[in-house]
């Protein structure tokens, strides 16, 4: 009799312990299935942030895009007009503005930042993972480095030369703020100055070298937006 008293309290105590590692085993696939879910909206979230900051860099791509045209059409018509006109114009004055620009693409990065500090493993998709990071870890500085060889190339050689022709006078009714006067005699002298001829083709150049970058910029900021809302129409 006592032995089986033991059975039976022995297979009770069993009982009572398989009872509460399934009630922890349940327990803990519930907590795992909220942080799951939990995962899930944030990483939601998040993308919803990168594709609203992609958008916004698109405008600003785009718009960049337009003043490197402008740029690009500049350097031709100046250097024709030197060569085509005994004294320059206001027409001319205004191209020469186009020297000074240099447009400054500034993306947003607030919804990658918060990925990156949430992990980057949030976004389950690996392509889209994979893109997300080598767009803003590798194109974007890519794309700032030849900006920035571009900005010490007009610091350098650019702004000295207009320095030396043009008068610079601020004037709130063009487009860049300022009005670029040369008189008569500069600018016949200026006809004649070879180095000025190649700085505007080089400027020419190193601008439409940078715009090629930025339309692959351009490109896949559009590729990762589709393919984000894509994701976001699956979840």
């Amino acid at each position: 009799m006592q032995n089986n008293k033991f059975t039976t309290y022995l297979l009770y105590a069993i009982g009572e312990i398989m009872l509460v590692v399934i009630g922890i085993l349940i327990a803990v696939q519930i907590d795992t299935a909220k942080d799951y879910a939990k995962a899930r909206i944030l990483e939601k979230k998040i993308l919803a942030e990168i594709r609203s900051n992609l958008q916004a860099d698109l405008l600003e791509i785009d718009e960049d895009l337009g003043i490197m045209d402008e740029i690009n059409e500049a350097c031709i018509d100046i250097v024709e007009f030197l060569d085509q006109n005994e004294a320059p114009t206001d027409r001319f004055q205004f191209l020469v503005t186009n020297l000074r620009v240099t447009p400054h693409f500034s993306p947003n990065k607030s919804g990658f930042s918060l990925l990156l500090s949430k992990g980057l493993e949030l976004v389950l998709n690996d392509s889209l993972r994979l893109n997300i990071s080598t767009h803003y870890e590798s194109l974007y500085p890519y794309y700032k480095r030849y900006e920035e060889e571009r900005i010490r190339f007009n610091s350098q050689h650019v702004q000295p030369v207009l320095h030396k022709y043009f008068q610079m006078h601020q004037d709130l009714s063009k487009r860049f703020y300022m009005n670029f006067m040369i008189s008569n005699e500069d600018y016949s002298t200026l006809k004649t100055d070879a180095d000025f001829i190649k700085i505007v083709n080089v400027k020419g150049l190193e601008n439409a070298s940078v715009q090629l970058r930025a339309q692959r910029v351009r490109e896949s900021i559009i590729a990762l937006i589709e393919q984000i809302n894509g994701e976001l129409k699956e979840n």
